[in-house]
């Protein structure tokens, strides 16, 4: 069956890219420290999948499109390496990147495409929440809306993945109804096809 198929294929993204997470993190934290916010409370990032797996309709030819952020009010001083929080998870994004889609031997795990982050592949790879929010209030695109709409989060903890779900509803599902959304709408089908 096709849609059990996909669905079992986005499980085993998810499983992958959280697990491979989980070891990053669990693995810098020990030898540069653990991000933790003003509680003493160890902090970690959250993945927002988008597009086919964000749907849960990942084929064998797919790759995965993420989207990186972080909790706010994040604080810690790195001993080496680090000269902020931002740059640690920068470091945690490409590791966790270059394990799921380098090549070996054995093949790739998935490709992994980040240009559906804020600002593409010009744009910092990794955003903490309030930098995500404010990105899309003021420059989110009509397509960054559509991309979002199959938008879920696949780690992190329960409350920031809630929290940022949360954060962008106001973005996807707009309160009123602003019929320039149906033109552009319009015009992104007349470029599909």
């Amino acid at each position: 069956n096709y849609h059990e198929t996909v669905e079992n294929l986005s499980t085993l993204a998810d499983v992958c890219i959280d697990g491979t997470l989980a070891y990053l993190e669990n693995d810098f934290g020990k030898k540069y420290g653990y991000p933790k916010d003003r509680n003493n409370i160890i902090r970690h990032m959250v993945v927002l999948a988008v597009g086919k797996l964000g749907g849960e309709e990942l084929n064998f030819s797919s790759d995965v499109d993420l989207i990186f952020t972080y909790p706010d009010f994040v604080a810690q001083k790195f001993e080496k390496k680090f000269t902020c929080v931002e740059e640690y998870y920068t470091q945690i994004s490409q590791a966790l990147i270059r394990i799921l889609s380098d090549v070996t031997e054995e093949g790739f795990v998935f490709r992994v495409d980040m240009r559906l982050r804020p600002y593409g592949d010009s744009g910092p790879l990794i955003s903490s929440m309030s930098v995500l929010e404010n990105y899309y209030q003021e420059q989110g695109r009509e397509w960054e809306r559509y991309a979002l709409i199959k938008a879920r989060t696949i780690s992190g903890e329960s409350a920031n993945r809630r929290n940022l779900m949360q954060m962008l509803r106001p973005f996807v599902y707009r309160r009123y109804i602003d019929y320039s959304v149906i033109d552009a709408l319009r015009e992104m089908k007349g470029l599909i096809e």
